[in-house]
């Protein structure tokens, strides 16, 4: 699965994505099974912040995981973060 800047509206030089919600949704599916499949079924009100805490989750996961990445570097991005 692909992700195509011109479909979800980002701009690196703005550092926008008009189409942010479709983009997280699509993300979750790439990163997740599981948790990807039980999303769907809560409520909007629940599903919005609970799909984007996650996505963040894995964000900071990812880098920590990351064998090759220097340490100095983990806690650089992780401080941005």
């Amino acid at each position: 699965m692909l992700i195509s800047k011109e479909e979800f509206g980002i701009n690196w030089e703005q550092d926008t994505c008009s189409q942010s919600w479709r983009y997280s949704q699509k993300m979750l599916k790439l990163v997740s099974r599981t948790f990807a499949l039980n999303i769907q079924v809560l409520p909007l009100s629940l599903k919005k912040p609970i799909l984007l805490a996650y996505l963040f989750c894995r964000m900071a996961d990812t880098l920590e995981d990351d064998k090759d990445m220097a340490r100095d570097e983990k806690v650089r991005l992780l401080e941005i973060f």
